[in-house]
């Protein structure tokens, strides 16, 4: 017998906020421990497969927005 689509959504509802934001807080702390563990100059000879792409990109992206900040906090501390 099919369950109720309304009790459905409140056990889902329930697993989600009691079960996934543990697991997914435990698997940053993972992420972060091994990122803290990297030599600084490790990114240019990591070896990444094809489905790494988007990791690349957001750190090309990331790098992209921290170089402009810094130009805009040296420029804006530049007297004129």
């Amino acid at each position: 017998m099919e369950p109720d689509p309304v009790r459905r959504h409140d056990v889902w509802r329930f697993l989600y906020k009691n079960r996934l934001p543990a697991s997914r807080w435990a698997v940053l702390a993972q992420d972060r421990a091994m990122m803290e563990g990297m030599e600084p100059d490790a990114h240019p000879r990591e070896m990444r497969h094809l489905h790494d792409k988007a990791i690349v990109r957001l750190r090309r992206h990331l790098r992209g927005l921290a170089t402009r900040q810094i130009a805009e906090l040296a420029a804006a501390q530049v007297p004129a």
